[in-house]
């Protein structure tokens, strides 16, 4: 059975984004995950590990076009975004570059490797499955939702990334 949801919700205080990742790994505090190894012998459980955890993705561009006026938090970003920089272009380029993939949207296998990516804090990570995002169709099987406060939480590195792709969707 599968659940529909918005892509992204706001409330007072939070950001809610919602992404399709069909790949997902984690990495735990290894001050944390020694000590827990010396008493046990097998890796935590991501759903029991109280304590700081690093979640990775790939994600598709087309993922973060929320709309001309949705914007994931920026204020922890520690500098304003220049995408006019050299660097900048390059991303833009790769971006207007592509070609169409078998699942019919863009892609360039030269952007991942022009750019960091997207780095961004949130309090709360959680993994859903079987979503259909409201308006649409589509039953997506893996989807990543980051509950970010808009205030002290969001993007901290990829600004540049971010603005590129949200002036390009």
């Amino acid at each position: 059975m599968s659940i529909v949801l918005k892509r992204f919700e706001e409330t007072e205080s939070d950001f809610v984004l919602r992404m399709r990742s069909d790949q997902i790994t984690f990495m735990f505090d290894p001050h944390y995950l020694r000590d827990y190894l010396s008493e046990n012998n097998e890796m935590p459980q991501v759903e029991k590990w109280d304590f700081p955890i690093i979640y990775c993705t790939f994600i598709h561009v087309m993922e973060l076009g929320l709309g001309d006026d949705t914007l994931l938090p920026m204020k922890k970003n520690p500098r304003e975004q220049n995408i006019k920089s050299t660097p900048s272009r390059r991303i833009t380029h790769s971006l207007k570059n592509t070609d169409i993939a078998e699942d019919g949207r863009p892609h360039n296998s030269f952007f991942y490797l022009l750019n960091r990516g997207i780095v961004l804090v949130a309090h709360k990570v959680k993994r859903l499955q079987n979503v259909v995002f409201q308006g649409e169709d589509e039953i997506i099987p893996s989807v990543i939702e980051v509950t970010m406060d808009k205030e002290n939480e969001g993007n901290i590195d990829g600004g540049h990334t971010y603005k590129i792709i949200k002036k390009l969707l």
